[in-house]
């Protein structure tokens, strides 16, 4: 940017010096619905993320997975941006349907690079309409 000043009525400011705080910005959105070409592994995830809580965590207090299965409690799409790298991940976390109070969560890198200047213009437009 270039300097680009501003008198106020609080003095002059230089625009072109404004300090974000921090370099890393998260955002979350709901997924609503997800690719059919994604389903087969989020369905592979699904069990390996039950597996692993099962050793990891139930195993040790003598708990485990009822046969009833386990439910999306909800799917989110996860934009990672840092020191002006954005990445991106898909979001999900189980229930088991007869005990909500075993539950377990994982992640799937996914690229969405293709669709990057979209994605920046609707963040920036979640932002103004957010906190402006």
């Amino acid at each position: 940017m270039k300097n680009k000043i501003m008198t106020t009525n609080i003095g002059t400011i230089n625009l072109a010096e404004i300090d974000i705080i921090t370099d890393c910005m998260e955002i979350f959105i709901p997924i609503l619905t997800v690719s059919e070409n994604l389903r087969a592994t989020i369905e592979e995830s699904i069990k390996t993320a039950k597996e692993k809580y099962q050793h990891e965590y139930l195993d040790c207090r003598a708990m485990k997975w009822s046969d009833a299965g386990a439910s999306l409690s909800f799917q989110e799409l996860h934009i990672i941006i840092e020191s002006g790298h954005i990445s991106y991940e898909l979001c999900f976390n189980i229930e088991d349907k007869e005990n909500d109070f075993i539950e377990t969560g994982f992640n799937l890198k996914v690229d969405l690079s293709e669709h990057t200047e979209e994605i920046k213009k609707l963040i920036i437009k979640a932002m103004i309409d957010k906190f402006f």
